[in-house]
């Protein structure tokens, strides 16, 4: 395996187990780390170039716990959303924030 391949993979590793490590108080912290955070996703849930009733379809990059995506699924309820993250336990934790 080339040397580079092989440092991204523990590289890679090693983020995934820290966010892993962090999942049950990530919400909290997000919170306490971004400025104005309910302006910051506010504006990001309101800059959505759809109305409320359309069918689009969003790819929540870093999706962490869905935080955002629910905003957004509560404002859009006909999007659809895929979620994608490094963290299966965050994942995990936006699947059930998400089930209605």
């Amino acid at each position: 395996m080339n040397q580079n391949v092989s440092d991204n993979h523990i590289h890679q590793n090693n983020i995934e187990y820290k966010f892993n490590k962090y999942d049950s108080n990530y919400d909290e912290s997000r919170k306490q780390l971004i400025p104005c955070f309910s302006e910051f996703y506010g504006t990001v849930v309101k800059i959505i170039p759809f109305k409320h009733s359309e069918n689009f379809s969003i790819l929540d990059i870093g999706a962490g716990t869905g935080l955002l995506t629910e905003l957004i699924a509560n404002k859009f309820s006909k999007a659809q959303i895929t979620l994608v993250d490094i963290s299966a336990e965050m994942l995990s934790i936006a699947q059930e924030r998400l089930k209605q």
